[in-house]
């Protein structure tokens, strides 16, 4: 074996990568949220620049997170069904979380972005089940 052997981190990159394009989403959300408020610090009182926010701060704090644990666990010689399964669960219910929250949805009706939530959730549980 190699001195230093090369690092396999696959299904916890290509889930990393697939959330990176959300959180660019959400920041592109704030910012353009930010222009049409013309805030450039705080919320302003801006309910929808408030919900970007939160959004954006939400992802920010909570998905890295899972990402750094999801490393450790395929290092660790975890499964590669079950990363894939829960790559797959954090991208969706990620995804679903975008759709409900982001004030840039805000065209479609509340009940809608939820009924959305709501639908993404079993179809993800089942897809899940069939994969692990």
């Amino acid at each position: 074996m190699p001195r230093f052997a090369a690092l396999h981190l696959t299904n916890t990159l290509i889930t990393a990568g697939m959330l990176g394009v959300l959180y660019a989403f959400l920041a592109a959300t704030v910012i353009r949220l930010r222009v049409k408020s013309r805030v450039s610090f705080g919320d302003g009182g801006d309910p929808e620049l408030l919900a970007g926010i939160r959004a954006h701060g939400n992802f920010g704090e909570y998905v890295p997170f899972i990402l750094i644990l999801m490393g450790f666990v395929e290092l660790a010689g975890g499964s590669p069904a079950v990363l894939m399964a829960s790559g797959i669960a954090l991208v969706g219910l990620s995804s679903s979380w975008v759709v409900g929250t982001t004030p840039n949805l805000a065209k479609y009706s509340f009940e809608k972005r939820m009924l959305f939530t709501a639908v993404a959730r079993p179809l993800l549980r089942t897809l899940l089940t069939s994969v692990v």
